[in-house]
């Protein structure tokens, strides 16, 4: 089977959707220069593996240990972006941006109480994590509790190494680059006013038909 050539996916929405939360010339940068890098860079360490062959969500539950630092960084690099992206929709500032009705939405109430609960645990998470990394929201078949989980670097829950056994249906990127042209050291202003732009639609469905099965949410064609 021939090695396949992984690609930047395009946004959903255009570069200037997310303003003024997200700047366009930010958002540009971020998608289009450090995305796209870590595509490149996953092509050229794959090339000749047996993993090139496999979709990026394949590939992800394939990585240990001892996988090449560079086919994980990459692998990572790519298929968080991927979610995270998904993870935004445009919304007009002042508008009020709820969880809807679901499945997910009771199981926000059930373990945190409520939709601020959520947010708050997710926000603490975030500013606790020292340097660069993810913030996850995960479940699994078994498991329908949500939890939050906090992983450094390009790292995910699909990995084998990775603690936990949970699928992540949320991701919320904290490397310095997802915000600092934006929001300079004001971590915590900028996941306030992400917030307003977390798409709780896809969230939902990804929670319901994805994690709940214990199935990886695709989120690309490769």
């Amino acid at each position: 089977m021939p090695d396949m050539e992984y690609e930047l996916p395009a946004l959903p929405y255009a570069y200037d959707a997310l303003e003024p939360v997200l700047k366009q010339s930010s958002l540009k940068i971020h998608h289009g220069d450090h995305h796209r890098i870590y595509v490149e860079k996953l092509n050229a360490a794959v090339k000749g593996l047996s993993v090139a062959t496999k979709s990026i969500e394949d590939m992800l539950a394939c990585i240990d240990a001892s996988t090449p630092k560079a086919v994980r960084n990459n692998a990572g690099g790519h298929y968080n972006h991927s979610l995270f992206w998904l993870c935004m929709k445009p919304h007009k500032a002042g508008n009020v941006n709820p969880i809807p009705e679901s499945r997910f939405l009771s199981s926000v109430h059930n373990s945190f109480r409520s939709e601020e609960g959520l947010k708050c645990k997710i926000k603490d998470a975030a500013l606790s994590l020292c340097g660069s990394g993810w913030i996850y929201l995960t479940a699994n078949a078994k498991r329908a509790e949500i939890c939050i989980e906090s992983i450094y670097n390009q790292d995910s829950p699909i990995m084998q190494d990775v603690p936990g056994d949970g699928v992540p249906f949320f991701a919320l990127d904290i490397w310095e680059h997802a915000y600092y042209l934006d929001y300079t050291f004001k971590r915590a202003e900028y996941i306030d006013r992400w917030f307003g732009l977390t798409d709780w639609g896809f969230v939902s469905d990804a929670y319901e038909n994805w994690a709940l099965k214990g199935s990886v949410v695709r989120v690309s064609r490769l």
